[in-house]
């Protein structure tokens, strides 16, 4: 019998290589009280045929690898509890899947874009393209969630694409659903670096009762 569903949880994280950390993700969300209902995982480091090695018990996986490159790709595990459906995003600039998901919480359905954008890539063909999907999708409540690489914690001095990006999901409505440090890290020399290059936005017509439920 499933357990009364009080919150919906997300859980996004960089793993950096399915093949390399899997094993030890999954002893680390064998601690966890409770289960999340979405787990988002970015660069995932794997090609088509080696999907079948990474599934999880009691949840739907659904992988978007980017062949041409290994530091890239996503994967989106959705509970089986729920009815979700999911498609790959075409794009050069970024990896990303879409989950339209019915949120028993509030009898809503929702589209979750997973997305990661590598670094390396175009930031000004990224903030094009992204505005092309959301201009398809302008009537979809949505949470957009990922490793996006721009910092736009707001003690980081933004720059002319920080701007636009953050411009434009205010521009379809979107609010910011956490402002925290995302990353936290050393080097050698023991600086430490501080960072929010993963994101969570949120576009809802139920905007003021969203933390009721997620």
């Amino acid at each position: 019998m499933c357990e009364p569903l009080q919150k919906f949880s997300i859980l996004h994280l960089n793993i950096r290589s399915l093949r390399e950390n899997f094993v030890s993700f999954l002893a680390q969300l064998s601690t966890m009280d409770r289960y999340p209902d979405v787990i988002i995982l970015s660069e995932i480091w794997i090609y088509d045929n080696e999907i079948h090695f990474y599934s999880i018990p009691d949840f739907v996986c659904h992988l978007n690898c980017n062949n041409a490159r290994r530091s890239c790709g996503v994967a989106i595990y959705v509970r089986k509890r729920f009815n979700a459906t999911f498609s790959n995003i075409d794009s050069a600039s970024f990896d990303a899947i879409s989950c339209s998901i019915l949120i028993p919480v509030n009898k809503d359905v929702y589209k979750i874009l997973g997305i990661y954008r590598s670094p390396s890539n175009n930031v000004s063909n990224f903030c094009n393209e992204l505005n092309d999907y959301l201009e398809s999708n302008i009537s979809s409540d949505m949470l957009l969630i990922g490793d996006i690489n721009l910092d736009i914690h707001k003690n980081c001095v933004q720059g002319v694409y920080n701007r636009i990006y953050l411009d434009m999901l205010s521009r379809f409505c979107f609010l910011q659903f956490s402002d925290e440090y995302t990353r936290i890290s050393s080097n050698s020399l023991g600086r430490i670096s501080k960072t929010e290059i993963d994101h969570c936005f949120i576009r809802s017509r139920k905007l003021t009762r969203r933390k009721q439920y997620f």
